[in-house]
């Protein structure tokens, strides 16, 4: 029997789609992904927007600043960490400066 290129694309596009069909390992089906975690109400705009960032693990903008994962969670560990009345004076300050505050706070 003779192999040629057209025969092989064939058993090659057969097998590709049995893996696919069969949900073997290594295949990525984006039907199957994970909801998104939801992010509960906190009250302050701001906050839910750093949540929302950490929980979709996606960059977003926060009052015209980008802000990216890393930074993101930083502050919500800082969030998590702090008592309600400094929350409240750490939340009234631009991204900016909050960023600033929890990476000193981090070390």
């Amino acid at each position: 029997m003779k192999l040629t290129k057209s025969y092989l694309r064939k058993i090659i596009k057969e097998e590709i789609m049995k893996e696919a069909n069969e949900g073997g390992e290594g295949v990525h089906d984006i039907f199957s992904l994970p909801e998104p975690e939801a992010v509960e109400p906190s009250g302050n705009p701001k906050e839910a927007m750093l949540r929302q960032i950490v929980a979709e693990k996606q960059a977003g903008e926060i009052e015209g600043m980008m802000v990216d994962l890393f930074t993101a969670s930083a502050i919500v560990s800082v969030l998590d960490a702090i008592n309600d009345a400094n929350k409240e004076k750490l939340l009234a300050l631009p991204v900016d400066r909050m960023a600033d505050i929890a990476f000193k706070m981090m070390k």
